[in-house]
């Protein structure tokens, strides 16, 4: 029994030292800025920092034209893509519509981190 629970405890430390050497929580990515041109959107950030290459889903959320302020935590988001840019054009956007965008980074298991700051843009009409 005993030499059991010591097994058990040994495959466990095996296990989580080995999975600490692959795994680790990116921090999210920064200064999440937005430029428009031509009904496109331009969104660029910076990389956590101590990263190497890093994926990024990149949530985008369309708000109402009404001119006031919105609170983006209230707003249904969707993932539109995926990159290991620090940098993506929004072509889908349409004119005359406001966007609420935010970027998360990606660790070794697909985990997502805690979200960028948030970027409101108006599509010219």
């Amino acid at each position: 029994m005993m030499l059991k629970i010591l097994r058990t405890y040994f495959l466990f430390l095996i296990t989580f030292y080995f999975t600490g050497l692959t795994y680790s929580q990116s921090g999210p990515p920064s200064n999440l800025e937005a430029t428009v041109k031509d009904n496109v959107v331009k969104l660029s950030w910076e990389a956590p920092e101590n990263s190497e290459k890093v994926t990024y889903n990149i949530y985008r959320a369309e708000t109402m034209n009404s001119g006031k302020e919105v609170d983006p935590t209230k707003l249904e988001f969707s993932k539109i893509s995926t990159t290991t840019e620090s940098a993506y054009k929004d072509k889908d956007a349409a004119s005359g519509k406001g966007y609420i965008y935010y970027v998360v980074a990606l660790n070794s298991k697909g985990e997502e981190s805690a979200g960028s700051n948030y970027i409101n843009v108006r599509v010219g009409e």
